[in-house]
């Protein structure tokens, strides 16, 4: 296995930073609290649940690229801010691991 150079290691730890912010701030929004390397995880359980995959498509949830229509982006916020507290709450249920990583 052959090391990282200062580059490659830099590029790796601006990539890791970049994940945990984009899906610790998405955890945040459903009411999880966990590690960086945890974000990631719960992260795509959310993102995977069910209602929240359904919900991703629909129009509402969704930025669309200017460039590329067919492209989109889930609108997180737009999103939890409609399934409210509830459903925000039994979705970190559903997802939380057990030791809460």
């Amino acid at each position: 296995m052959r090391k990282n150079t200062a580059p490659e290691a830099l590029q790796e730890l601006e990539f890791r930073i970049e994940i945990s912010q984009r899906w610790g701030r998405v955890c945040r929004m459903v009411g999880i609290d966990c590690t960086p390397e945890g974000a990631f995880v719960i992260g795509g359980r959310i993102m995977n649940d069910p209602e929240v995959r359904r919900l991703s498509f629909n129009p509402r949830y969704q930025i669309r690229d200017e460039e590329f229509p067919a492209a989109f982006e889930t609108d997180w916020p737009k999103l939890f801010k409609a399934l409210g507290p509830a459903r925000c709450a039994a979705l970190a249920a559903r997802v939380r691991l057990p030791d809460h990583v």
